[in-house]
């Protein structure tokens, strides 16, 4: 484990933590798994999925059929 990967390790362990005394069962079920990155991956999905809700119809079509360079409004509006 690199210097750098310390801070994230020990920012996971606190989360971990939290949820293994808010949610005893929720973490129960995480513990169980051997490997998480599926299962986050298709967490931020979901998550990604729940804001392109709140965007109008047409910008989510244009999203999905490349219509526009998303990464350029993303980064020019954090920018802003």
């Amino acid at each position: 484990m690199t210097n750098e990967e310390q801070p994230n390790l020990e920012r996971l362990k606190h989360g971990l933590r939290d949820l293994r005394r808010l949610r005893p069962i929720a973490f129960g079920d995480i513990a169980a798994l051997e490997d998480l990155r599926e299962l986050a991956y298709n967490e931020l999905q979901r998550r990604a999925g729940n804001a392109l809700r709140l965007l109008h119809s047409d910008l989510v079509e244009m999203i999905a059929f490349d219509n526009v360079d998303v990464l350029k409004a993303v980064c020019d509006v954090v920018a802003e």
